[in-house]
């Protein structure tokens, strides 16, 4: 095997790590925000109320 083909695929590897890292990232800003939107589905109610009262 010659440099470059070693170079080549240690590259192909960091790719992956990179993308599969990125995936991960990705997909934990994807939980927190479907949460959020559920938290915010549930205390609907409560919120407006505060905010109607001014404590908000």
């Amino acid at each position: 095997m010659s440099n470059q083909e070693s170079q080549g695929s240690l590259m192909v590897d960091e790719d992956e790590d990179f993308v599969r890292k990125a995936m991960y990232i990705m997909f934990g800003w994807v939980v927190v925000v479907v949460a959020a939107g559920v938290l915010l589905l549930l205390l609907r109610e409560p919120l407006a109320g505060l905010v109607a009262m001014g404590l908000l």
